[in-house]
């Protein structure tokens, strides 16, 4: 009696987690399919913005140009910067904070912070995919993808759709 009862519980339990579940990752796959179309609509960075971005801990910078930026990841104490210069990616660690990198990347509109440990270019975004653990942002010239933390996708989706 005790397993029939058991099994009389779980399984309706169970259902109602699956169908939830599901209902949740269609609407994310919706969302990510918006976010896909909008970018195709997003304006390109101007190739003459001149970027210099300098450690705060210590003499180091690198220079490049907005349209070939990429992203950042933070990598605990470092921060890795992505960037194009021709056809090759480049990749430069350097000792500074993302919040330091935020604050010097802020004056550029096309530049978000999408994730605690990634900024990242929106006119360089090629694809958003989602699913129930969220978004992840794809770009052409990167072999990962990106997470959208479940705190800016709001954000993040009115950036790229143009409404500030």
């Amino acid at each position: 009696i005790l397993i029939i009862v058991f099994s009389l519980t779980i399984i309706p339990v169970f259902l109602i987690i699956v169908f939830i579940e599901k209902i949740y990752l269609n609407k994310q796959a919706q969302v990510a399919e918006v976010l896909s179309h909008h970018l195709k609509h997003v304006e390109k960075p101007h190739e003459d913005h001149l970027i210099n971005v300098k450690s705060d801990k210590s003499k180091e910078e690198v220079q490049f140009l907005l349209y070939q930026f990429l992203c950042v990841e933070a990598k605990g104490n470092y921060s890795e910067i992505y960037y194009m210069q021709g056809a090759k990616l480049k990749k430069r660690m350097m000792l500074i904070s993302m919040k330091m990198i935020e604050e010097q990347l802020d004056p550029y509109e096309n530049i978000i912070r999408c994730h605690k440990s990634y900024i990242v270019n929106s006119g360089k975004i090629d694809r958003v995919t989602g699913n129930s653990q969220g978004y992840k942002l794809a770009f052409k010239e990167l072999n990962f993808k990106i997470p959208v933390s479940r705190k800016f996708p709001k954000e993040l989706l009115n950036k790229l759709k143009g409404e500030d």
